[in-house]
């Protein structure tokens, strides 16, 4: 007797304003061990957006091809009642150096407290992208300086657009 296959479903909660590059690199890998990855973008009123919440799950929807591995999702509260919600079975996060990894590890044993069925997995950005925050490209953009090295051709498009650039 042949058991079902469940497919593996991952949730990368974030507030994601801009997606940058190293984002793109965590999603790309998660799709090697996943067999799909929802982008979870949280509603938080405590950064400063560049990118309307709306304009956010629009801009990182055109990067992934429709009904392909990767849904964009809007959530309100916490990321593992989200995930939870969605029959996730794992939390993705990227980390870029030391210092993420001390902020994400608190949150990572939090999440399992809270709901021990969800695993947090950590994927390590490519060197390459290890400097890039969206908080730094906020501060790049918003400055007028040159931030086509650290987020997609098509949010960059964005940018330039909505800020007629």
């Amino acid at each position: 007797m042949q058991e079902k296959q469940v497919k593996k479903l991952a949730c990368f909660p974030g507030s994601f304003d801009p997606f940058t590059l190293g984002h793109l690199d965590v999603v790309e890998q998660a799709l090697d061990v996943f067999d799909e990855v929802v982008i979870a973008i949280g509603k938080s009123g405590a950064k400063t957006s560049l990118f309307s919440f709306d304009e956010r799950i629009e801009s990182i929807q055109s990067l992934f091809p429709a009904k392909g591995r990767v849904q964009v999702q809007a959530f309100q509260g916490l990321a593992v009642d989200f995930a939870e919600s969605i029959g996730a079975c794992a939390l993705i996060r990227g980390l870029r150096n030391e210092s993420d990894f001390a902020y994400e590890m608190p949150m990572a044993m939090t999440n399992r407290s809270l709901n021990s069925r969800l695993k947090t997995v950590f994927f390590l950005t490519k060197t390459d992208f290890a400097y890039i925050s969206s908080s730094l490209v906020k501060e790049v953009f918003t400055n007028h300086g040159d931030v086509s090295g650290f987020v997609p051709q098509k949010i960059l498009t964005r940018l330039q657009k909505k800020y007629n650039r």
